[in-house]
This record gives structure tokens, C-alpha cells and sequence, in this order.
């Protein structure tokens, strides 16, 4: 799961990774996978993910591997076919209900894309700008990676509220946050 957070793939992304994909040893270490639409993206991982790649690595594959096996499989059917997305979601429910009980804030229905959301307004909250994340995210359309603002805006309203007068808190909001999209705020009717 720490391939999809910290890389921010799609978890179709991260199943079709091969061994071959992975580029662990060299300076800045990276991987190679293929996005929505057969497009080929390559990532940049982080030195914690590479270490913990490293070792489940050692520990899940042995020299008889090559290449072409699939980092993360199914052991039903083998290393040469990915692991389904479904028996990815139900692995993550499975470690989401496990550390729910350690930590009440993990959900107990959490998918595979929340963790790519959180990775997302993560960065934002980082201070990247939202172009920087269209492209890690591999968002071709600018406007897909807009709706990712939403629990940034949440929170930085949160943050606001605390400097407000009780006053100014009764007062209703003149829009919600649905119609924060620029495409309608911008619209004008046509007669």
C-alpha cells in the first residue's frame, strides 16, 4: 500500500509493475509502469519505499524469477499474472479493519484510491501546486486534478474558523463546495 500512496499510482498502475519495471540501485531510484490508456509513465520512489521494496523483494522472490514476474501477484495464479484489483481491495480492507483497532482514524471501508487522493492533497498541503500534481498523478486534463483541492479548501476552512467571530460563523455560505469547479463558476447563461 505504500507503493500507492507514496507514488500516487492508480492501483491498476502499481499491479501491472514487473520486476523488470523497477530501477532500485541507481542514483535517483524509479519506476517504470503503465498508466490509464496504455500510456508508459515512469515515478520517482522515495528512499523508505525503495528499502521496504528492497525487502519484500528478498523475502517474496528468489534468482529462479525473472523479469517478467509481476511484483505483486496472486498466489492462485502464479507470478505471471498480476493480482486482480478486487483481491487488492480486499487485502486493503482486511489491513485497513486490522489497523483500525490500533487507530480509529484508519476507515474500515478504505480503497485503494483514497490512498491516491491522500497522496494528492498531501503534496498539495506540501505546498505543491496543482499543475506539479496533475503530472505525478498522470491527469492529462488539469481539471481532473481540480476535484483534489476540495479537502484542502475543508481544511484550510477548518483552520479559518478558529479565527472568525461567532458572529461571522452563523452567516451561510453563498455557494458549496460542489460549485467550486472553475468550469462553473465561469459559466454564463445563454439567452
Amino acid at each position: 500500500w505504500q507503493t500507492v500512496y507514496l507514488t500516487g499510482m492508480r492501483i491498476s498502475e502499481a499491479l501491472s509493475i514487473k520486476l523488470k519495471d523497477l530501477n532500485l540501485k541507481a542514483k535517483d531510484p524509479c519506476v517504470t509502469f503503465v498508466g490509464k490508456r496504455r500510456n508508459i509513465r515512469t515515478s520517482y520512489l522515495p528512499s523508505v519505499l525503495v528499502e521496504n521494496l528492497n525487502y519484500y523483494i528478498s523475502r517474496t522472490f528468489d534468482e529462479k524469477y525473472d523479469g517478467e514476474t509481476f511484483l505483486f501477484f496472486s498466489r492462485q495464479k502464479g507470478i505471471k499474472e498480476p493480482m486482480t484489483v478486487k483481491n487488492a481491495e480486499m487485502r486493503l480492507r482486511k489491513n485497513a479493519s486490522i489497523a483500525n483497532k490500533k487507530c480509529k482514524d484508519v476507515p474500515l471501508d478504505l480503497r485503494p484510491h483514497m490512498l491516491r487522493h491522500s497522496f494528492a492533497t498531501h503534496r498539495l498541503d506540501d505546498g505543491a501546486n496543482v499543475i506539479q500534481v496533475s503530472e505525478l498523478l498522470g491527469h492529462k486534463d488539469i481539471s481532473t486534478t481540480m476535484r483534489y483541492l476540495d479537502i484542502s479548501y475543508n481544511q484550510t476552512k477548518e483552520a479559518m474558523i478558529g479565527l472568525e467571530s461567532e458572529e461571522i460563523r452563523k452567516i451561510e455560505p453563498k455557494w458549496n463546495i460542489e460549485d467550486m469547479e472553475l468550469s462553473k463558476l465561469f459559466k454564463r447563461k445563454v439567452k
